[in-house]
């Protein structure tokens, strides 16, 4: 995949771009919002008395918050007109009960263009601004020779914001068959929170993977000194690794050695499908194509299954789970991934989150990882 390079001055006009998708929050009481008898059917609230729109998901995260048991949330809002009554007047009594704490304060997160609350966040705000998260990819270019920001994802109407760091030195991996890469990090806005990741580019086929390892990735605690303290050690610590995430190359060794199992390669073929764009009326002929091109393991496995007369529908997660499928953990992994760096002729919804899929799978305790053992006589 070509990467494009953003330099300094780039920087500095993505800054405008960014910073007008910031997302506007408020530090309120809990007694200052209310919900109504329409307000899980409208998803309507008052704030300080006044009707407001709020989004899908703020009643399940308020609920969340007021620590209603999300079974109980769910079965209320999916019932009838008399369960989501039922429902706002839970809400509002453990709301009124909460507000007389101590720590009865709450976020708002807004989106003032389209005049809506997106989300409800318990405590003070721990989300950094766009503009001071590409600070950050600006000082790190300026503080370390040869870094370059290769990717800039920036939404013309969300608040998300993506940003792909990658460093100029070449790891030669020699228990990995003296496979090359090169590594980086991620800096990454949702509406409510940063993050900061891990990332790595197979110099051979240039796929990318994100997630790779979980003890590697940062997530903001609070924009307080302490957080932004936390974030600066956690960047320097990755900055002494050139990088590196821990243990990536006996990972990477793992993977090769191990027989990927029917029902990892099987949730990844669906997580595939879960990410495609196209046509209804193409999907099918699309979805067989991935398939065989890059999932070989799931056909051959419901042939195997097929000539021995057992129903696929009728196994078991664990039976699954111990089904080999001929590809090998890492087979898989290059595989979404190649699908997540480059431009094969499919489209997908977000192309990235296949590169953040195959990294998980990177770290997983793979389902036959330790199958050899039966082998020892």
């Amino acid at each position: 995949m070509e990467k494009q390079v953003y330099s300094i001055d780039d920087i500095r006009d993505l800054r405008e771009k960014a910073k007008a998708t910031n997302p506007a929050c408020k530090l309120i009481n809990l007694k200052d919002i209310e919900l109504t008898e329409n307000s899980i059917a409208t998803n309507v609230i008052k704030f300080q008395g006044v009707d407001v729109r709020v989004a899908d998901g703020f009643i399940r995260d308020l609920a969340k918050i007021l620590n209603v048991n999300i079974k109980l949330q769910k079965n209320l809002q999916s019932d009838d007109e008399v369960g989501k009554e039922m429902l706002a007047d839970l809400l509002n009594a453990m709301r009124l009960f909460n507000s007389r704490k101590k720590n009865s304060q709450v976020t708002l997160v807004g989106d003032v263009q389209n005049g809506i609350f997106t989300n409800v966040v318990s405590g003070a705000y721990a989300r950094m601004s766009n503009e001071g998260l590409l600070d950050i990819a600006a000082d790190l270019m300026k503080a370390h020779d040869g870094l370059q920001l290769i990717e800039a994802n920036i939404s013309d109407h969300q608040p998300d914001l993506m940003l792909k760091l990658l460093a100029p030195n070449e790891h030669k991996l020699v228990k990995c068959d003296d496979e090359v890469f090169n590594f980086g990090l991620t800096l990454s806005n949702n509406a409510i929170n940063t993050f900061v990741g891990d990332f790595a580019y197979r110099l051979v086929c240039t796929n990318g993977m994100m997630g790779l390892k979980s003890e590697n990735n940062f997530k903001l605690s609070d924009i307080g000194t302490q957080g932004l303290l936390d974030m600066q050690t956690h960047l320097a610590d990755a900055s002494r690794r050139n990088f590196m995430p821990a243990d990536f190359e006996a990972n990477i060794g793992t993977a090769k050695d191990v027989e990927a199992s029917f029902k990892e390669v099987e949730e990844a073929f669906k997580y595939v499908k879960s990410q495609l764009n196209c046509l209804d009326d193409q999907r099918d002929r699309i979805e067989m194509a991935i398939a065989f091109r890059y999932f070989p393991g799931y056909f051959n496995t419901l042939d195997k299954l097929k000539k021995n007369n057992i129903d696929p529908a009728s196994l078991s997660i664990d039976e699954k789970k111990f089904l080999p499928s001929g590809m090998t953990m890492w087979d898989l992994i290059n595989n979404i991934t190649d699908l997540g760096s480059n431009d094969r002729g499919y489209t997908f919804l977000q192309r990235d989150k296949l590169q953040v899929y195959g990294g998980k799978l990177m770290t997983k305790n793979a389902d036959l990882k330790y199958v050899k053992y039966l082998k020892l006589k």
